[in-house]
């Protein structure tokens, strides 16, 4: 190239301008590798034509520290909760109604709703509607791994249990009885909770 394009090429590198060549020993110079030697990301964006702004600035990192706060919320609570739990509890002599659990310790029980306290208001405070059960088995049973049938014998959801090593293990109870408590556990409270884990032992 001529003088005129060489000097033109330095005043655009000493400004940061050079884009698609360089200038060696004074010399425009078109070289392998050197044909983008500015690579903005307004062009990179011109080029592949998409916007490119996350994928400079990155994935956000994980915090190491998160902000944590309190404020005051209005809450309803649940009149006779504790005192139906209780009650469930004791109606099993305190110990999990799930054939062949051990667990007896009542830190670890729970008077649990068959029918959920939101699905079948009628039903909130009739022992009948409730179940002791081992912090495990009262999990399996609101997630729907298993219910149980009319006789109460545990009826296993096998597709839904088969999915995680634990609910495998529920399967070797299909078909035998709870643990007898004081009161029987009401078939429409079952109902509900078929209904809402949708299955049917009955089916």
């Amino acid at each position: 190239p001529g003088r005129g394009v060489r000097e033109v090429a330095k005043a655009d590198a000493a400004n940061g301008k050079l884009i698609f060549c360089v200038v060696q020993a004074g010399r425009l110079q078109c070289q392998n590798g050197a044909y983008l030697s500015q690579f903005d990301l307004e062009l990179a964006e011109l080029v592949f034509g998409r916007d490119l702004k996350q994928a400079a600035v990155g994935a956000p990192k994980q915090p190491s520290v998160v902000t944590t706060a309190e404020q005051a919320a209005q809450a309803l609570r649940r009149v006779g909760q504790r005192e139906f739990s209780e009650g469930v509890r004791a109606a099993y002599q305190s110990r999990c109604c799930f054939p062949d659990c051990e667990i007896a310790d009542h830190a670890f029980l729970v008077g649990a709703h068959i029918a959920r306290w939101a699905d079948a208001p009628h039903l909130r405070g009739d022992m009948a509607n409730g179940l002791c059960l081992c912090l495990f088995h009262d999990r399996a049973f609101e997630i729907g791994l298993f219910t149980l049938d009319e006789k109460r014998q545990v009826w296993v959801n096998k597709a839904r249990a088969g999915e995680t090593k634990w609910g495998k293990t529920l399967q070797r109870q299909h078909g035998a009885l709870i643990l007898p408590g004081d009161v029987p556990p009401s078939i429409e409270a079952l109902r509900w909770h078929w209904q809402r884990i949708g299955v049917d032992p009955r089916t």
